[in-house]
Formats: C-alpha cells, sequence, structure tokens
C-alpha cells in the first residue's frame, strides 16, 4: 500500500478544515408572493389569525400557487370562515373582478333575427375556462357556422373578439409590436363596442362591432365598416336577439 507523505496529508488535512469553516452561503430570497405566503402560514399555525390576513394582503396577482395553498392547505383551514381572507381568495382569483362581467349580457342561447323578423341565426353565448372566456357558437340560417372567444385583457383593459368559422376565415394576426389583434374595445354608453383596423386586421378592414342591451332582455348586434376613415359608416349586419323558445 502506498503511504501518502506527511506533508501531503498535512496539506489536504487543513483544506478540508478550512473548507468546513466556510461560513454558509445564505439561500436566495423568496419571491415576495412566496415570502408573504411563508410569513402567513407561520402566522397561521400560531393561530395569529390577524397577523396571518396582514401577510397575505401583499400577495399580488397572478398567484396560482399561492391561491391553491390557501384554498387546500390545512395550515389555512382555521382562516377560511374569516371574511378578511375569503375576499383576499376572491382577489387573488383569475376573472372575478367587475370588468370581467361587462359581456354578461350577452351570455344565452339566442335566436337572431333581422328588423324585419326574418331568422338569421341562432347564436349560443356561455363562459368556460372559470369565468375568463366568452364563447360564441353561431349557426347561420343560410348554412354555415362560427365561433369566438372574448376576453378581457387586463394589460391592455380591452375586451378582445377572437373569430373562426368554417369558411377557414379568421380574425387573428398581429400590430407592429406583435401584440395580438382582431376586435377590440369596451363598453361604450352602455354597449360593447369592439373595432379592428384595416393597419392591424386588412382582411377586414376599417370594422366596429356594437353590442347593445336592449330593455327586453334581448340584445342588438350592429356590424358595421368604413372605407374614408370612420367618417361614414355601412351597416353590413343588424341582429336581434332574442331567447331561445324551449
Amino acid at each position: 500500500m502506498k503511504r501518502i507523505p506527511f506533508v501531503v496529508f498535512a496539506l489536504l488535512l487543513a483544506s478540508s478544515l478550512a473548507a468546513q469553516q466556510q461560513p454558509a452561503q445564505p439561500s436566495a430570497p423568496l419571491p415576495p408572493n412566496q415570502a408573504a405566503l411563508a410569513e402567513a402560514r407561520a402566522h397561521a399555525k400560531a393561530g395569529r389569525v390577524a397577523e396571518a390576513v396582514a401577510a397575505l394582503e401583499r400577495v399580488t396577482p397572478p398567484a396560482a400557487g399561492v391561491l391553491n395553498q390557501l384554498r387546500t392547505s390545512d395550515d389555512f383551514k382555521a382562516l377560511r370562515d374569516d371574511a378578511r381572507f375569503q375576499a383576499i381568495v376572491t382577489r387573488l382569483t383569475p376573472c372575478t373582478g367587475p370588468q370581467y362581467k361587462e359581456f354578461d349580457f350577452w351570455l344565452g342561447d339566442w335566436e337572431v333575427r333581422n328588423a324585419s323578423g326574418q331568422l338569421l341565426g341562432r347564436n349560443r353565448i356561455t363562459k368556460r375556462h372559470g369565468g375568463c372566456v366568452v364563447v360564441e357558437e353561431w349557426e347561420s340560417a343560410a348554412g354555415g357556422s362560427g365561433s369566438s372567444f372574448n376576453v378581457y385583457d387586463q394589460p391592455t383593459r380591452q375586451w378582445h373578439q377572437f373569430w373562426v368559422d368554417a369558411t377557414g376565415t379568421n380574425w387573428l394576426s398581429s400590430d407592429r409590436q406583435g401584440n395580438p389583434v382582431t376586435l377590440r374595445g369596451g363598453i361604450r354608453d352602455g354597449a360593447m363596442v369592439l373595432s379592428a383596423h384595416p393597419e392591424t386586421l386588412p382582411s377586414i378592414g376599417l370594422t366596429r362591432v356594437t353590442f347593445r342591451p336592449l330593455p327586453d332582455g334581448g340584445v342588438r348586434q350592429t356590424f358595421e365598416s368604413s372605407s374614408d376613415g370612420g367618417k361614414t359608416w355601412t351597416v353590413s349586419f343588424d341582429g336581434f336577439y332574442k331567447p331561445r323558445a324551449g
């Protein structure tokens, strides 16, 4: 067996001891939401409800991981009947703010007719994916079908409508900054008004679609286009929604 020279052995031992004596490197700080959750968990487990709630007030959306813990972890079981805790869960739940309900008047199973009473088609409007998407399922009386997906975009604070249909048409494109562009807009004078511009959606040009709730509980949808920069508008669709019988 080959022996290690004493000098080499001493150097190895000194190096090992020096490594053991080095202070431990501090761990990286938790992201703000995770730090607030950890603090709230410690307070909750100790029965300090007010302090736990105060820590959770610092959590900002999106916070899917935190929300899952608040709903499922036994550490927060004692807080779930607290109104302040419930308000935090509601605030962190996606698509629950009032702006996400602005298009709710369109929800329903509808017959759509023109001003003369002629049936134009049937339209079923539902909310999907936790209330985050308003989905349109259109069936034309003349044949053909299409769907739109309507979402409220928090960064732009606008509604966006993405349309696809049985002809292969779709209103999906992007602007010069790469943002998705179709019809976009929001509530104006009590109606949902969505529009597109030729530069961002050349397939349909300068277009405006207005959804107006009616006093009888129905909806009027008007589709207009302009070829002179919005000075004049031509109506291409004017439909009146009534709930389908049966």
